[in-house]
């Protein structure tokens, strides 16, 4: 398969380069610094104790020249949140082919903002739970396999779990986007909003009984607007959501 990936970041790096090793086509959109990097050492993948440094990856600097190279299987959006409209409109500006966008964002308002640009049709969700480390530009550590998840209702959803998969990212389906999504919003909320506003690390957050209060009431409210959304927790690979509604600890891993 062809992938066109937005960032090269943590995920993007880990995701792309693996993909590119196991054989498939892999191009990324970065920033001039960024690619001169990539493009003179290559993508440096550290997972248990081998290191793969991957070359065969094609880097741009702008939306139409790595449009123009096209056509992509899958764009692959592995950007920050707030980076999503942007990138949505520097794609659709060149008035060239947009392939089918595969979502590895985390939140839940990525998807809704692709299919408003693009159509409800050409977006993909998944999910990443591997724990990634980002030591320098295009170089990754795996820190903790857990694996991704791909939701179906998509025709490409299936292609592309095969081939993250066969890439041994540990990739597994997921009947559908809405569940999961939240799901992993919930292991996000966990310790993280708290102790990046009060720039405690998350052991202080939860030893602190009325910080510990604050953890929990946040996720009663995400699970409340789950239930009504009729969006169950579900297990994501290497991680545990869906076996009581309001763990002690909030989802473990």
């Amino acid at each position: 398969m062809r992938f066109l990936f937005l960032g090269a970041g943590a995920i993007g790096t880990y995701v792309g380069g693996s993909l590119a090793a196991s054989g498939h086509e892999v191009a990324f959109i970065e920033r001039p610094r960024t690619a001169e990097v990539i493009q003179a050492h290559g993508l440096k993948l550290h997972v248990g104790d081998r290191t793969t440094v991957v070359r065969e990856v094609e880097v741009y600097t702008s939306a139409a020249d790595a449009l123009a190279a096209g056509p992509y299987d899958v764009g692959v959006f592995a950007l920050k949140s707030f980076d999503t409209a942007t990138a949505l409109d520097e794609l659709v500006g060149t008035g060239l082919t947009v392939p089918a966008i595969l979502s590895l964002q985390n939140g839940v308002d990525n998807e809704p903002l692709i299919a408003e640009r693009l159509g409800a049709d050409r977006v993909l969700s998944g999910t990443v739970t591997t724990a990634v480390g980002k030591p320098g530009v295009g170089e990754v550590i795996e820190e903790k396999r857990r694996g991704m998840g791909v939701a179906l209702g998509h025709p490409l959803s299936e292609q592309v779990v095969a081939a993250l998969d066969g890439a041994a990212l540990t990739c597994r389906v997921f009947p559908t986007a809405g569940p999961m999504k939240w799901s992993k919003l919930l292991t996000n909320l966990t310790g993280n909003a708290t102790s990046a506003i009060l720039d405690l690390p998350v052991a202080a957050v939860f030893a602190d009984s009325r910080l510990f209060r604050v953890e929990r009431e946040v996720l009663r409210e995400c699970l409340a607007v789950m239930r009504a959304l009729d969006y169950p927790p579900v297990d994501l690979p290497g991680t545990r959501c869906a076996r009581s509604p309001l763990p002690p600890d909030g989802c473990r891993s």
